[in-house]
């Protein structure tokens, strides 16, 4: 199945899909680029990330994960926590996280993962959707605000554990 034209060249389709245990090894690969990138410490080895994936597994109706795939290649992934509030009657998601492989970045997928996240928020009848980035990477901010997603509030955070 043949995509659109990127840089003169025909991209395969992307699927987004759900995200499944033999998929952990390509998200490890995109999370260590993202820790050369931010040096957070945190532990990102594949067992770690398997076990945290298990419990997430665990919880399917909290946590979801989708994976951005073509020819194969997970080349990207987004993680939310869908969870109910007293204010909001339906309940609240908030993307934890989203990866686009450096080369794929620009060319649609992240933005077909958040839309992915939104429309299932949609099905679920989720009031509001949330996300946090830094407040020094205006690349993603003026993104997500592409996507209908607003500075609204301030979220606050302090690393406990790393």
């Amino acid at each position: 199945m043949k995509g659109q034209e990127e840089d003169g060249v025909i991209m395969d389709k992307v699927i987004i899909r759900e995200m499944r245990q033999e998929d952990i090894p390509q998200v490890h690969t995109l999370l260590e680029k993202l820790e050369e990138l931010f040096e957070s410490g945190h532990d990102i080895s594949l067992k770690a990330i398997l076990a945290t994936y298990s419990e997430m597994e665990k919880n399917k109706d909290l946590y979801k994960n989708y994976v951005a795939e073509i020819n194969n290649r997970v080349c990207g992934f987004i993680t939310a926590v869908f969870y109910k509030t007293f204010f909001h009657k339906g309940g609240s998601a908030f993307i934890n996280e989203l990866i686009v492989a450096e080369d794929l970045q620009g060319k649609g997928t992240g933005r077909q993962l958040v839309l992915k996240m939104k429309t299932l928020a949609k099905q679920m009848k989720i009031n509001q959707v949330y996300v946090s980035t830094s407040s020094e990477n205006p690349k993603a901010i003026d993104f997500y605000k592409t996507l209908g997603l607003a500075d609204e509030s301030t979220i606050l955070g302090e690393e406990l554990l790393k």
